[in-house]
């Protein structure tokens, strides 16, 4: 499935403190547009479908 990611960010940019490499982003849209998946804080490990 073709994904976009939106807002992509890396937490080891975003926490240069902590010892974190993670590829991250706050949006992502599945094929087509169909489903959007939103991230509130860009960390939160719960997502909530539009």
């Amino acid at each position: 499935m073709a994904l976009t990611r939106i807002r992509k960010f890396n937490t080891s940019d975003t926490y240069p403190e902590q010892n974190l490499d993670n590829d991250l982003c706050q949006a992502v849209v599945t094929q087509y547009g169909k489903t959007v998946w939103l991230v509130p804080n860009g960390l939160s490990k719960s997502t909530v479908p539009l």
